[in-house]
């Protein structure tokens, strides 16, 4: 078994092998595993409070189920949505540097087309990624983070609550609906308890 130095060694070799060029996609998947384990945590909090009514506990927990479904869904879909608008801008050299620019200048490329990608043109060349890759890495960094910050306090409160307020207006719906149907149901009357009545009436 290895000891524990030597598991953490390998983790953080693992993970920059996987991000050390992509922190951008590690804001992406740590979001997401961070609204994962939020969600759990609430669901696995209200499962085992006493306090909750197990009728209550029916209704809270498919809600918070799907709020936490939401956050993930939204959460990820923009991060990564601006993430790889970020990239291709950079991959094509709509967004650049001058040391970027320089290097394409050499080899007369033409930048800004939508088909050009930088990084497989240079595949070979150390010393252009050096530059590119610290500075796409750096762009989808910050495109993430804005996706993520975008996310958590704009759009995913608005899809919330809009949810949240379709729900609530239905749920008052069915509650009128049903006071008007207990209001005009008919109360059964027995019928057969009125012979019984007539025969006590007898002298």
């Amino acid at each position: 078994m290895k000891n524990p130095s030597t598991l953490w060694n390998s983790l953080k070799n693992t993970v920059y092998e996987k991000y050390g060029q992509e922190s951008g996609k590690m804001i992406v998947h740590a979001g997401v595993v961070t609204w994962i384990t939020a969600s759990l945590s609430q669901v696995a909090a209200i499962m085992m409070n006493d306090k909750i009514p197990s009728d209550q506990k029916k209704f809270l927990i498919p809600q918070e189920i799907a709020d936490g479904a939401l956050n993930v869904l939204t959460f990820y879909i923009i991060t990564n949505s601006l993430k790889n608008i970020s990239g291709k801008l950079v991959s094509t050299g709509k967004w650049s540097t001058k040391a970027i620019r320089d290097f394409v200048a050499a080899k007369n490329i033409k930048m800004g087309d939508m088909s050009t990608n930088l990084g497989k043109t240079f595949k070979e060349d150390k010393q252009f990624h050096d530059v590119y890759d610290q500075f796409k890495g750096g762009m989808d960094m910050i495109a993430a983070s804005v996706g993520s910050v975008v996310s958590c306090n704009a759009i995913t409160p608005i899809i919330r609550n809009h949810i949240g307020a379709n729900q609530q207006k239905n749920s008052i719906a069915k509650e009128q609906m049903q006071k008007k149907t207990n209001l005009y149901t008919p109360i059964k009357s027995n019928v057969n308890s009125y012979p019984a009545t007539r025969n006590s009436m007898k002298v």
